[in-house]
């Protein structure tokens, strides 16, 4: 005998709707770009924290507000 439980759950519908491969390969490459656009950004910070004085004041602030674009996309917090 089968109890109402196990009727009751093979009946019901699946809230679990897995990603397809393509959905899994599309997210893989936005993170992909993400995460080259992070490594770009912190090269180019890098970079100017090693410039020092060298580094222009427009180079530095373009360059911190890139990072920041760029760490609030990896968390989420742009569209």
């Amino acid at each position: 005998m089968i109890s109402d439980r196990i009727k009751a759950h093979r009946s019901a519908p699946d809230v679990y709707d897995p990603p397809t491969f393509d959905q899994m390969a599309d997210r893989i490459a936005e993170l992909e770009a993400k995460l080259a656009k992070a490594v770009e950004a912190l090269g180019d910070l890098a970079d100017c924290v090693d410039d020092g004085c060298f580094c222009s004041e427009m180079r530095l602030a373009t360059t911190m507000d890139q990072a920041r674009t760029t760490l609030a996309e990896l968390k989420g917090e742009t569209e």
